[in-house]
């Protein structure tokens, strides 16, 4: 085969970059890497890059024979098109393309590696917000936003895992609204976010490895079926602790990377050298409960694309959602007020995360993505009219839940401390009830503290393989303690979890229920003496 059908006209053709390309050109010369081919039953479907940006460019022999067999995967090559559209989407149909002798290769390849280098960098745009811990975590935010913007300029699919709550979901919703204008400019189409990018909650509160199996295999899948690179996946609001790392092991041994946004605590760091990035504020001498997952990762979003606009509310929905405002008042104020500025106010903010947290229980492993942009906003009227008709319905179950946990919780005096405890599998319903379990002790805990103004106040879910605890400050409790506690003193229980301090969630084998319940009060009464 000819492979330079109009080579004369291509010599009088000025070259440009793919970035450049648009309907308004008739013909492009353009020099570039092919990262993919498909045949299909009509033309040869060649994806080629630059550098600056991808376009998909074609020619047909006959109905499924490949075109220009002696081109694959990996070929650098220079081609003359005529630029079009096939369904909205820009193409280029080739008029001749050839592989470029090894001196050519050689000086695309550093013209290339150039391009992408200039097109990571990172302005240093500083943060919506006055805050201490942002700015130690800045050098982290800008090494998180250069290797996303690389993945993507790479063509590598970008996954965000992200917890199944509302500062999960707004963090994981705020990394989207960057990431995703960005992959559609890459590839010169609107449909390029379904096949590079993936959002997905994830249940545990880590990275379990079922999760990491399933990224692993889809991506596997995806390499052999349609070429596409291994992925780069960014954990949010999970990811700091050892409950993680088999997970993210078992992943980056089929060149999997990782970048994790958490602010939960941790025994021990063993996830930063395991990842490209790890932002959290305990890896710098700060406190997580300060600052929300959809808090960091709205920041993180404006660094990976500062044209992203409207984020406030989003973190401030996040801080109130964790109850940041509760270590830190002044942050989550001052990002509401930049919100009421865009139209919302806490009323409304703290009725969408209401309706998140119980969408979030009820489409569990699913993406959802139009309807969690509906319920973030997009469009204004009708989240308006779905948090309106969804909200009071979901206080009535909260209601409901709160008088379940009422009539069940048992309260126990230890000197100045209150523990209250509730049996969750004999008083609430099974699967798909809500409030769930942790919401659940969060209502009941928050009700008796406003009843009673009791300040030094914990309050546990007792369930058959799981204790859930919500704390108060003044209660000098910490759930990270009681872990180690119950590891030395029961270690045929099998603890494992975490969280913040005052709030978290432990697990343990279904025997040692009452052996882990006998030390808890133990480890209070002990810490009641001090």
């Amino acid at each position: 085969m000819n492979l330079k059908k109009e080579q004369d006209e291509s010599q009088d053709i000025k070259a440009m970059q793919i970035k450049d390309i648009n309907t308004s050109i008739r013909k492009a010369n353009l020099k570039g890497v092919i990262n993919k081919i498909v045949q299909t039953g009509g033309p040869t479907i060649f994806s080629i890059s630059d550098g600056t940006g991808n376009i998909t460019i074609k020619d047909f022999v006959k109905p499924g024979q490949r075109a220009y067999p002696e081109i694959d995967e990996g070929s650098f090559v220079t081609a003359l098109i005529k630029v079009g559209s096939y369904k909205g989407v820009l193409e280029g149909e080739i008029r001749s393309i050839e592989i470029l002798n090894e001196q050519e290769k050689d000086l695309l390849k550093q013209e290339i590696k150039r391009l992408e280098i200039d097109g990571i960098k990172v302005k240093d745009i500083g943060f919506l917000v006055d805050n201490r811990i942002l700015d130690k975590l800045k050098n982290r935010f800008i090494l998180a936003a250069q290797q996303i913007k690389l993945a993507i300029v790479q063509e590598r699919p970008i996954i965000v895992r992200h917890h199944n709550d509302c500062d999960g979901y707004s963090a994981g919703f705020a990394l989207e609204q960057s990431i995703v204008p960005l992959i559609v400019k890459q590839h010169h189409t609107p449909k390029a976010q379904w096949e590079f990018f993936l959002r997905a909650p994830c249940q545990a509160p880590y990275y379990e490895i079922d999760d990491s199996i399933r990224d692993t295999s889809n991506s596997l899948r995806n390499a052999a079926k349609f070429s596409n690179r291994m992925p780069l996946i960014i954990i949010a609001d999970n990811g700091s602790c050892e409950a993680d790392l088999m997970a993210i092991k078992q992943a980056r041994i089929h060149n999997i990377e990782f970048i994790v946004v958490d602010h939960h605590g941790f025994d021990k760091d063993v996830i930063s050298q395991e990842v490209l990035t790890h932002i959290n504020p305990f890896l710098v001498g700060e406190n997580g409960s300060a600052m929300s997952a959809g808090m960091l990762c709205v920041e993180l979003a404006r660094y990976i694309n500062n044209d992203v606009k409207n984020m406030s509310h989003i973190a401030a929905m996040s801080g109130y959602a964790d109850r940041i405002d509760l270590t830190d008042e002044r942050v989550v104020l001052n990002y509401l007020s930049m919100a009421e500025k865009e139209g919302d106010n806490r009323e409304l903010l703290s009725d969408i995360g209401l309706v998140i947290e119980y969408v979030s229980s009820k489409v569990r492993f699913m993406e959802v993505r139009e309807y969690i942009e509906v319920l973030f906003g997009e469009p204004r009227d009708k989240q308006t009219k779905l948090v309106s008709l969804m909200a009071p319905y979901i206080r009535d179950l909260d209601r409901k839940g709160l008088a379940i946990g009422k009539a069940g919780a048992i309260q126990e005096k230890f000197g100045n401390l209150v523990l209250q405890t509730i049996e969750i599998d004999k008083f609430f319903p099974g699967f798909g009830f809500f409030p769930k379990p942790g919401r659940a002790v969060g209502l009941i805990h928050d009700n008796y503290v406003l009843e009673t103004s009791e300040t030094a106040l914990i309050t546990v879910g007792i369930m058959n393989t799981a204790v859930t605890i919500r704390a108060t400050t003044a209660a000098n409790f910490s759930i990270h303690s009681l872990k180690v506690f119950l590891m030395e003193q029961l270690p045929d229980s099998f603890v494992e979890g975490g969280g913040h301090k005052n709030a978290g969630a432990l697990n343990f084998i279904p025997c040692m229920k009452n052996d882990v319940v006998r030390l808890l009060k133990e480890f209070i009464t002990q810490k009641n003496k001090r």
